[in-house]
């Protein structure tokens, strides 16, 4: 009873040690700190259930363990001592120390559950320092500069990641804004219109081709001379195309509307039409240079792939590659504890054959007439008289 109490707990703190063992190697975090929070993890497990602890620690300091479940218990216990065999120097011996940390442990644990200390966290702190100030010195501890050059290689890791999925992000947006409000007259955002320049009628004083300039609905009464306004052509070779020109006159038209002479600043030549107050889309406010160029290059097949869809493979491809080795871990994980059970269940295998070999020599001196008392005396008495030194008559 009392050995499958103890297989019982047993198996639950190798359960709960294996499935904390990660954060000991969590460079991010300072050695002490990644111990105190293993050591919570334990500690708490020995604290939930007083008879568990009590019976698992008897069975552990009596012969019955020695005999019958050390060998099972080192072979339970082998995968995480292999785990922990990184994070301790090449010299330490990895199972006496663990043995050393469980013993302390459990010493400790006994004094709670019978009331002779507190179940408190200054206790627990308290236990904490007794354990990681024996263990200290065999800990492998990573030098400064590899700590330092680690949390660099992280940050520039963790900066590239983001600047990708900001980048994937912000063309995504640019996208659809752009998509929606440039060259449309009937679109604005935030009050502006926006056009992509297509010649460089204007690029003597004030925007070239391939810019993309900012247009501002205003009144067409308040407009003056040397005022560059955006307006809908009404010449013959450019009739309903949208044109960003300088004023050079305020005038009428021959109907008597008010209108202006407008003309491109490279060549100086005015505009074959009048453009009157209908026809005039807003006022020149602005420019961002060459924005309409890349946004031209976005919407062909070269600029989709390295604009929008390499960014996103990229990031897809980092996700999958994470979720492989998170996956791979857990396969590796389950195939230890796979491993762990087919010991297990070897050594029960080998204990159950050893106690059929004991019953079957008990049933043979039972069948002999001779009692498992008496045979264990004329066993002695035999030994005895074969003895070195025994006299004979």
């Amino acid at each position: 009873m009392f050995a499958k109490a103890f297989d019982k707990m047993d198996e639950e703190l190798l359960s709960k040690a294996m499935q904390h063992i990660e954060i000991m190697f969590f460079q991010s975090m300072e050695y002490e700190m990644r111990c105190r929070f293993y050591f919570s993890a334990i500690w708490k497990l020995l604290l939930e259930d007083r008879d568990e602890c009590i019976a698992y620690v008897r069975y552990y300091y009596s012969p019955y363990f020695t005999k019958y479940s050390v060998e099972t218990h080192k072979r339970r216990f082998k995968p995480l001592v292999d785990k922990f065999r990184d994070a301790f120097k090449d010299e330490a011996d990895v199972w006496m120390i663990l043995n050393h940390i469980l013993n302390v442990m459990l010493d400790f644990a006994v004094k709670v559950h019978n009331g002779e200390m507190p179940d408190s966290v200054n206790y627990s702190e308290h236990v904490f320092r007794v354990i990681y100030r024996s263990v200290e010195q065999y800990f492998r501890k990573p030098k400064e500069s590899d700590i330092n050059m680690k949390k660099v290689l992280n940050i520039i890791k963790t900066t590239l990641v983001w600047l990708v999925v900001l980048l994937a992000v912000s063309m995504m947006i640019f996208t659809v804004v752009s998509v929606t409000t440039f060259n449309r007259n009937d679109r604005d955002l935030f009050g502006f219109k926006m056009y992509i320049v297509n010649s460089d009628s204007m690029a003597a004083t004030d925007f070239n081709a391939g810019d993309l300039i900012l247009v501002k609905e205003v009144d067409p009464s308040a407009l003056k001379e040397g005022d560059i306004i955006t307006f809908m052509s009404q010449d013959t070779d450019s009739f309903g195309e949208t044109i960003t020109h300088k004023i050079r006159k305020v005038t009428t038209d021959a109907e008597g509307n008010p209108g202006f002479i407008t003309y491109g600043t490279t060549t100086g030549v005015d505009d074959d039409t009048i453009v009157t107050y209908p026809y005039v889309l807003g006022q020149y406010q602005s420019r961002v240079p060459g924005l309409g160029t890349f946004f031209n290059f976005l919407k062909t097949t070269p600029g989709y792939f390295v604009c929008i869809f390499a960014p996103f493979m990229l990031i897809i491809l980092y996700e999958g590659l994470k979720f492989f080795n998170l996956f791979r871990r857990y396969k590796k994980e389950q195939m230890e504890e796979m491993q762990a059970e087919k010991d297990k269940i070897e050594a029960e295998k080998l204990e159950n054959a050893k106690m059929l070999e004991e019953l079957r020599a008990l049933k043979a001196q039972l069948e002999g007439g001779q009692s498992p008392v008496a045979a264990a005396t004329v066993t002695e008495d035999s030994a005895s008289d074969n003895a070195p030194g025994a006299e004979t008559e």
